[in-house]
């Protein structure tokens, strides 16, 4: 709820619950030595290096991090592959795990896994690390007024030799290309970089 300004009841026809919080607002992720996330059911690290074509729901980060932040690095989800009506393919995944809240440059390496997790430090990349690289995002505003941003989204140009199309063991395999329309109460499921599998 943002002070001042009513909140509604229900939201396409379902009940909402308020919960008032402190001002919300981005933080630069510390450097952080590489965890170890492992699903009880299959032993996988979804933050480890996965051998190419890598599976999404896996690490990802933008290679040049590092030099944006000042030492400070991070990782995220690839969250799906994608084909570009251009004929090339891409990886999707968050303007602040790709272009670093708008920091990063056209071409930016995307890697795999991202910076935080890599082996040694987010300084030691290998050139087998990298998957791609960023085309593509959509801006976050992050003015103190009342900025709309409706996405978090970068793409990155990859090749379906660096990315493919499934998840990791432990998932869901691989999306459905037919879409469903969506509705309150729809089943989902989603693979992520730090939490496996979950569903929703």
């Amino acid at each position: 709820a943002h002070r001042g300004v009513p909140s509604p009841s229900a939201l396409d026809g379902v009940p909402v619950e308020v919960q008032v919080t402190g001002e919300i607002s981005a933080i630069d992720p510390p450097v952080r030595p590489r965890e170890r996330r492992l699903s009880p059911s299959a032993g996988v690290n979804a933050a480890g290096r996965f051998d190419r074509p890598v599976p999404i729901g896996g690490s990802t980060g933008n290679g040049n991090e590092v030099f944006y932040r000042l030492l400070s690095c991070s990782a995220g989800t690839l969250g799906a592959r994608l084909a570009g009506s251009n004929g090339k393919v891409y990886a999707l995944s968050n303007n602040h795990v790709y272009a670093v809240e708008n920091l990063g440059q056209i071409g930016d390496p995307a890697i795999q896994p991202g910076p935080a997790d890599l082996e040694f430090t987010c300084l030691s990349l290998d050139p087998g690390d990298k998957i791609g690289a960023l085309a593509a995002f959509v801006p976050i505003n992050f003015s103190r007024g009342r900025a709309t941003n409706t996405v978090d989204a970068a793409i990155a140009e990859v090749s379906t030799g660096t990315v493919g199309t499934g998840t990791p063991p432990d998932g869901y395999g691989a999306p459905g290309s037919t879409t469903v329309t969506a509705f309150v109460g729809l089943a989902v499921q989603k693979y992520g970089r730090t939490t496996n599998l979950t569903h929703g």
